[in-house]
């Protein structure tokens, strides 16, 4: 992985990076971190660059630094996320107001936190990947008002429908349409974000603009995950007049 040649500083990209990893259990709490060699390598940085990325992280609480034997992922770290609730029946109307555009979709190796959420469960992977549907959501109306998901569909979900119906609709809507299907529980967090350059180019922003991310996993009755989807979505994007509880758990 390297960085993009932009406005905001190579230290501060680098930092993003791993504190984005640390949110989503990509480095799970108590996690070694690679060594500062490693990381130069990894992310085509310099050892500078490194340290400096490393100190904001100490600095901010999401790692400790022990000598001789590295630096690690903070076991206790809490930052703020939030959980809203809203009706399906709503969240479905409001999706008649966007459009919906297609980006990439295919087979893809599963981050950890992708394998986490289906642990246990048959008939989501594919010689051990999983289909992934990129898409990005705007509203003609409204300013600003973009996001872009990936939804992560398991196999036995993605046969159902033809590609034309998942590539071009809301997850949620195609789910709404699975007959027999009782969707017992929703679960939607929302984290404050930075928007990275590849982020910046698809929403329209300047990179280093707030954004929120949200995942969002669906379960039937059965306690069985049906879709897996995580959003990066500008501040117009976000809907204001959720009821909106703050939480200390990160996990999806």
């Amino acid at each position: 992985m390297t960085f993009s040649d932009a406005h905001v500083h190579i230290y501060f990209k680098f930092y993003q990076q791993i504190k984005n990893d640390i949110l989503l259990q990509e480095l799970a709490p108590g996690a070694r971190l690679p060594t500062i060699a490693e990381m130069q390598k990894l992310y085509g940085v310099s050892n500078g660059t490194v340290r400096r990325g490393l100190n904001l992280l100490q600095h901010e609480g999401f790692i400790t630094k022990k000598r001789g034997a590295g630096c690690f992922v903070r076991s206790d770290v809490e930052l703020p996320v939030w959980t809203p609730s809203s009706y399906m029946t709503d969240i479905l109307n409001d999706l008649k107001n966007v459009h919906i555009q297609p980006l990439a979709s295919g087979w893809v190796d599963p981050p950890r936190r992708v394998e986490r959420v289906f642990d246990g469960q048959e008939q989501v992977f594919r010689d051990g990947k999983i289909y992934k549907i990129r898409q990005v959501t705007y509203h003609p109306q409204v300013t600003r008002w973009r996001s872009f998901t990936d939804n992560y569909l398991p196999d036995w979900f993605r046969g159902r429908f033809e590609p034309d119906e998942l590539h071009n609709a809301s997850i949620l809507s195609v789910m709404a349409r699975l007959e027999g299907l009782k969707v017992a529980a929703s679960k939607t967090v929302i984290r404050p974000w930075l928007c990275d350059y590849e982020t910046a180019q698809i929403l329209q922003l300047t990179e280093g603009t707030p954004i929120f991310h949200r995942s969002w996993v669906s379960r039937d009755e059965n306690r069985r995950v049906l879709f897996y989807a995580e959003s990066l979505l500008t501040h117009n994007a976000l809907s204001l007049d959720l009821d909106i509880q703050v939480r200390p758990d990160p996990a999806p």
